[in-house]
């Protein structure tokens, strides 16, 4: 974990394999009427080397990854 400031936000260092540099995950959690806000921002992608194809391929997958946790926590 790079930063924990509960509980507003996060950052993690998310690491596609062994042999390539980190990306980093930030989740940020706002109050708003009748529950919370969850916003996630994955950047980094320019130390991975792996530019628009991988952030497109990752845009698709957390989508995914949000809706079944929040079918989970509902």
């Amino acid at each position: 974990m790079l930063t924990w400031e509960p509980p507003h936000r996060l950052v993690i260092a998310w690491q596609v394999n062994a042999e390539r540099l980190g990306s980093e995950v930030e989740v940020r959690f706002t109050a708003v009427e009748g529950g919370t806000r969850v916003d996630l921002e994955h950047r980094g992608f320019e130390r991975v080397g792996g530019g628009a194809e991988m952030r497109e391929s990752y845009d698709a997958g957390w989508g995914h990854v949000l809706d079944t946790f929040a079918a989970r926590i509902a």
